[in-house]
């Protein structure tokens, strides 16, 4: 018996031995495991789609098992897991480290990356005019960080963005229906002056008062030349309401002593009338009849020397030009071309059409940009990186899988990443790592002619495992 016993001991400290060498190699496994998720994996240069290749260590799999709440942080953020599922996300496992140690310097490191993403979608939002959106990202980073400056702005800035949009479609609504200075409490002019109070250095407003006046001020031009004084003292005394120094006010006095000396037919009286009512009626051009244009040409096969007429064309063109410009703010792109092709027939001076033609076609590219839009893919190897920090290997991802993930994304004019978007069916969890790196990127802005342009780029990342 004591033979046996003696025998069996050595045996009992041999496994005891395993179990311990066991121990250690699982310890080490989490340990490499930690650090393949913590480090900078080696990446391929670009191909020319762009291709991103992530490498990993074989025979690791990458678990959660013994991870402190931090490390499971990390890896739900390198997972793309930034605040959602519930409970299972980088911004949960990082509250729970910092409810557990407040010093925790991995977890407040980790936090401050969420609340960059939170703040990197609400300028997003922005960006695509997704207001509500944009303050609901702010209120998660202030219900972190209620003195968050940045989460402050974007909520402030998100709620004036959105009443100055209203205010100026409103704005250019009554200034279409020719509600210019009344009635009281509902016009174009105190619209414009509700923007000016939000945002002082807002163009479109500004331009659009300036457009108010113009348009008052033809009007009693107008009126003046048919020979409706009444008419035209009503209309100046709304200019002089807006800006006592408006452009053209001087000159209607003398326009009213020219016109009382003027020796004009009858004919040529009744078609200044008509015209003065077509410009009032915004009727300028065909089809639209009687229109102001062809009634002044009229005048002036007659009359050649016509001051009357000479001025109506002016304020024809003016008029056009001045519409084209209020409707560019506004971002009607096709009524914005109309109003200068008809500005352009009308004789109006060449190099201002052409300017405002070449501000439409810009805006018109940002536009289509903001809907997805784009007339073909631009080339990543012609882009300059500004940051494009690779992707990590996905912590669920099987030992010794490999992959790729097609992705599209817009290049904005100021050179950030959005509307990413997933070609084909990829494995979900190359996928998520896939847009959650390429989120990050940024790039200098492509130029054309001289003004930095959105544009749609191609882009593969290539996990190997």
């Amino acid at each position: 018996m004591s033979q046996t016993a003696a025998a069996a001991t050595p045996g009992v400290g041999r496994i005891g031995d395993s179990f311990g060498i066991a121990s250690w190699l699982a310890v080490i496994a989490v340990l490499l495991a930690w650090w393949l998720v913590k480090s900078e994996l080696p990446v391929d240069p670009a191909d020319a789609l762009g291709t991103t290749r992530v490498l990993s260590t074989p025979m690791v799999q990458i678990t959660t098992d013994g991870m402190s709440s931090s490390q499971r942080g990390d890896a739900a953020f390198a997972a793309g897991d930034i605040v959602s599922p519930p409970e299972d996300n980088a911004l949960f496992y990082y509250r729970e480290a910092l409810a557990a140690d407040a010093a925790d310097e991995a977890a407040q490191q980790g936090l401050s990356q969420v609340l960059a993403y939170l703040l990197n979608e609400a300028e997003t939002a922005i960006f695509h005019g997704d207001y509500d959106q944009a303050r609901s990202n702010a209120a998660m980073v202030l219900d972190i960080d209620p003195n968050h400056a940045h989460a402050r702005d974007v909520s402030t800035r998100a709620t004036r963005l959105q009443r100055v949009e209203a205010l100026l479609n409103q704005a250019v609504a009554l200034y279409a229906a020719g509600r210019l200075t009344e009635p009281a409490g509902e016009n174009a002019a105190e619209t414009y002056r509700q923007v000016l109070a939000i945002d002082p250095g807002n163009d479109a407003a500004r331009q659009g008062l300036d457009s108010v006046v113009q348009r008052a001020v033809a009007n009693a031009e107008s009126a003046l030349f048919a020979g409706n004084v009444d008419q035209a003292k009503a209309h100046l005394q709304r200019v002089k309401a807006i800006d006592p120094n408006a452009p053209g006010l001087s000159s209607l006095e003398q326009a009213e002593r020219n016109l009382q000396a003027s020796e004009e037919t009858e004919q040529v009286r009744a078609w200044l009338t008509e015209a003065a009512e077509a410009l009032e009626a915004d009727r300028l051009m065909p089809p639209a009849s009687p229109n102001a244009f062809t009634l002044y040409q009229r005048v002036l096969q007659i009359d050649a020397e016509s001051a009357a007429a000479r001025r109506g064309l002016e304020l024809v063109r003016g008029g056009l030009v001045d519409r084209a410009r209020t409707l560019l703010s506004s971002n009607d792109m096709a009524a914005t071309l109309a109003h200068l092709d008809a500005a352009q027939q009308a004789g109006a001076n060449a190099a201002i059409v052409a300017e405002l033609r070449e501000e439409a076609a810009y805006r018109q590219r940002l536009l289509d940009a903001q809907a997805g839009r784009f007339d073909s893919l631009y080339p990543i190897s012609q882009l300059t990186p500004v940051r494009q920090t690779p992707p990590a290997y996905p912590r669920t991802a099987p030992t010794g899988v490999s992959g790729s993930v097609d992705l599209q994304l817009t290049v904005t004019e100021t050179g950030d990443v959005r509307d990413i978007e997933v070609v084909g069916t990829p494995r979900d969890y190359f996928q998520r790592a896939a847009v959650a790196a390429v989120r990050g990127w940024r790039f200098e802005p492509v130029i054309e002619r001289g003004r930095p342009i959105p544009v749609r780029v191609a882009v593969r990342v290539t996990f190997e495992g």
